[in-house]
C-alpha cells in the first residue's frame, strides 16, 4: 500500500555537498552499516564510484537474505530548500547517472551483484504536482511516471518526509523503510534490481 499523501520535508541549506552527506549518513547510522565511496564496474568496463553502500543493521525483517543498496547524493537544490526550481537538466542528468550505477556490478563478500540506487534527496520531488487525491496519480503526472520508470531501471528515492523522517521509497509512494516505521514494504519488496521481463 502506497502513501495516501507524500509531503517532503524542507531541507536546510548546507555549506557543501559533503556536509549534507555527512549529516544524512549520521542520521542513518543507527539503522544501517555504511560503506562510503564504493567502486562499481559498469557493463562497459568503466569504473564508477557511488557515494555509499548501506546494509540494514537488522536484516531479518527484510525480504532479501542480504539486503543492501546504494545511495547517490547531490547537494540539495533550490527546490529542496524551498527557493524555486533550478534547472530541470540537473535532475534528468542525475537520474541518468543513477541508472548507470544501477547497471554496474559491486564486488562484495557474497559475490558480484547489481545494487538498487536511491537518490538523495529525491530526484523526482520537483516533478511532484501534489494531487490531494491519490487516484489522480496517472501517467499524465510527471512524478508518477518518472518514479515508476526509474524504479524499473533500478532507481528509488531516499527522501526526508514530514511524518516519516528519512524514507526509502519505491515507485514514488511505496515506503520500503522509514525512520518512524522501520521496515515496511521492504518486508515483501526486494531491493535487487530485476533483469528482463518484469
Amino acid at each position: 500500500m502506497g502513501l495516501s499523501r507524500k509531503t517532503y520535508a524542507q531541507l536546510p541549506e548546507y555549506r557543501s555537498e559533503q556536509a549534507f552527506v555527512d549529516a544524512t549518513l549520521e542520521e542513518l547510522a543507527p539503522h544501517f552499516h555504511i560503506e562510503p565511496q564504493i567502486w562499481l564496474e559498469h557493463w562497459t568496463g568503466q569504473r564508477l564510484r557511488v557515494d555509499a553502500v548501506l546494509r540494514p543493521r537488522e536484516p531479518e525483517a527484510w525480504k532479501d537474505e542480504h539486503p543492501v543498496f546504494a545511495v547517490e547524493f547531490k547537494m540539495p537544490m533550490l527546490f529542496h530548500t524551498g527557493k524555486g526550481w533550478g534547472d530541470t537538466k540537473d535532475f534528468t542528468a542525475w537520474a541518468a547517472q543513477s541508472v548507470d550505477y544501477a547497471n554496474s556490478l559491486w564486488r562484495n563478500p557474497f559475490g558480484e551483484q547489481r545494487l538498487r540506487v536511491f537518490t538523495c534527496p529525491s530526484v523526482t520531488a520537483p516533478f511532484e504536482n501534489g494531487p490531494d487525491n491519490p487516484k489522480e496519480s496517472t501517467l499524465s503526472n510527471p512524478a508518477f511516471y518518472m518514479s515508476r520508470l526509474l524504479w524499473q531501471l533500478g532507481v528509488g528515492e531516499l527522501a526526508k518526509l514530514e511524518r516519516d523522517g528519512w524514507t526509502l521509497l519505491g515507485q514514488g509512494d511505496h515506503v520500503l523503510w522509514s525512520q518512524s516505521r522501520g521496515v515496511h514494504e521492504g518486508k515483501r519488496w526486494s531491493l535487487t534490481p530485476r533483469v528482463g521481463s518484469h
